[in-house]
Order: structure tokens, then sequence, then C-alpha cells
């Protein structure tokens, strides 16, 4: 099961460290990464709905998933350890991507 919950906390744990900061109670770090990822997913869904490429999107959220960690310097385990994971991450993105501009096609 792909945890890309963990490759956000170990981005913020890496971005806090810069400013000489931490979140040393894993409760808080979970909740802080929680908040910027409801944030950063309303603003990418948000987007998604209301283009044409929401496969596309889907699909180019998902194989960045995959592939960005690992070059960033995050360990990119938890959403491609294996082939079985990845191909999980990417499908998660692309039936977000389609579900949400179904919905939003629906109430527009």
């Amino acid at each position: 099961m792909p945890e890309v919950n963990k490759l956000g906390e170990e981005a913020l744990e890496k971005a806090l460290d810069h400013f000489d900061a931490a979140i040393d109670n894993p409760d808080k770090l979970y909740a802080a990464t929680l908040a910027g990822d409801v944030l950063g997913n309303g603003i990418y869904y948000a987007g998604t709905a209301t283009n044409n490429a929401g496969l596309l999107s889907g699909l180019a959220m998902g194989v960045g998933t995959v592939l960005i960690p690992g070059k960033i310097g995050l360990d990119d385990a938890p959403v491609a350890e294996n082939t079985r994971k990845k191909m999980m991450t990417i499908g998660y993105y692309l039936f977000g991507a389609l579900v949400t501009k179904l919905i939003y096609d629906q109430i527009k």
C-alpha cells in the first residue's frame, strides 16, 4: 500500500531542518503533514476539476510522485518500493483525477 503520508513527513522534516526547526512529537508531525496534504490536494484537485486534462493530470501527478522523491533526496520506498506499489500510487492519482473531474462536471 502506498504511504504518501510518510513521504510528506520526511519532506516536512527536511524542510524544517533548513530553518533549524523540528517537530519532535510524532502526532504533531502527522497533523502538520496532514494539514499540508489537505491544502496541497485541494489546490491540485481544484485545478484538475476545472481543466480538460483530468486523465493527463492524474497520470502526471502519479508518475511524479513515483519518480521525483528519490531524485530530490527523499526515501521513495513509501511510494515506489516495488512495481506493485508504483502502479498503485499512479492508479490512485489517476482514479482521483477522473472522479474529481466527473463530479465537478456533474455539479457545474
